[in-house]
């Protein structure tokens, strides 16, 4: 009996902190062995064990309390940020010593030990964020690929949390957190499919689409910086008229220009469009393998149907079910 080939795992190490791709799902997770050697007071509760009592036993140790912190959290390098740590108002923010990513920090969010959650003030909140802010501005100023930030805040053992002491931990990373990059691949391919279809779009309506898949405003931009070249403009960015469209797509001009000719592919492919949607609505999918058995490529099907208005979508472009149909 031959023996079973190994399985082929892929990683990588970043900082110190091994990035692990799951072979079978391709997920990604993060290991730093260092980091099981980090401070814990919550480690072995359980539910029901006695809150006031782990308040009380974790604060004679307590590395964020205000009277250890200059001795026990460490503090940045002048090479990122100027000063040994960052602070506003009770808000103090350092460098993580058993760090999970790029440029991670810890922001403690008060000098209390513990804070329960109703008594947290809007003012503290905002401290936070706006110090972590400025934390990310001043490590994108020194490294532009740094540009995908992380806030998490973990309360007390059922969030995980390792320590009592509010603070939170963020982090500035030049990749995105797993699930933002799968977010990105999967409007990526979206992207490419809306284009294949329609052509060259304008982006408000590209936008529009989108929205209606859930893909919000950002995760669109970084689909097509993730695509490269492969999505062109047509005129500029941010040019009067400008579309977004796939490299291998004629230009509008182009296309205009193939339309007026009468013995051009597109015009050929009006006429055969129109004669196969008389028969009744067909989805895109089934078109396009007719259009290619007919010697059509899928650009010129595009651009046919633009000359086309008598043809509609039955539920909406990219909508699961649509067809395309003649108006009634």
């Amino acid at each position: 009996m031959s023996p079973k080939p190994d399985v082929l795992f892929r990683k990588h190490v970043i900082g110190g902190v091994e990035h692990r791709q799951d072979p079978l799902f391709e997920s990604w997770t993060r290991i730093n062995p260092d980091r099981a050697k980090r401070v814990k007071h919550t480690g072995g509760t359980r539910r029901g064990d006695d809150l006031q009592r782990l308040i009380d036993a974790s604060q004679e140790t307590c590395p964020f309390c205000p009277e250890r912190r200059d001795t026990e959290t460490p503090v940045f390098c002048n090479d990122i940020i100027p000063s040994a740590r960052l602070t506003r108002n009770e808000n103090c923010l350092f460098p993580n010593k058993s760090p999970f990513g790029e440029n991670h920090g810890v922001g403690i969010l008060t000098d209390a030990h513990y804070v329960p959650m109703e008594a947290y003030t809007e003012e503290t909140i905002e401290d936070s964020i706006l110090l972590t802010q400025g934390y990310f501005r001043e490590v994108y100023r020194k490294d532009d690929s740094a540009r995908f930030p992380v806030y998490v805040w973990n309360f007390l053992p059922p969030s995980a949390g390792s320590i009592v002491h509010p603070h939170v931990q963020v982090l500035l990373e030049s990749r995105p957190a797993p699930i933002i990059e799968t977010l990105t691949e999967k409007c990526a391919t979206w992207l490419v499919d809306l284009l294949e279809e329609r052509g060259p779009t304008p982006f408000n309506e590209i936008q529009a689409l989108a929205v209606q898949e859930d893909f919000k405003y950002w995760v669109l931009i970084e689909a097509r910086q993730l695509l490269g070249g492969k999505v062109i403009d047509t005129r500029g960015p941010k040019r009067l008229g400008n579309k977004w469209a796939l490299a291998d797509q004629p230009t509008d001009k182009q296309a205009e220009e193939l339309a007026d000719d009468p013995t051009s592919f597109v015009s050929q492919c009006v006429a055969w469009l129109v004669e196969t949607l008389e028969t009744g609505p067909l989805s895109y999918g089934h078109l396009k393998q007719r259009a290619a058995q007919a010697g059509f490529k899928e650009n010129v099907l595009q651009n046919a149907r633009k000359r086309c208005p008598q043809i509609i979508d039955t539920l909406g472009p990219r909508r699961k079910g649509n067809k395309w149909a003649l108006k009634q």
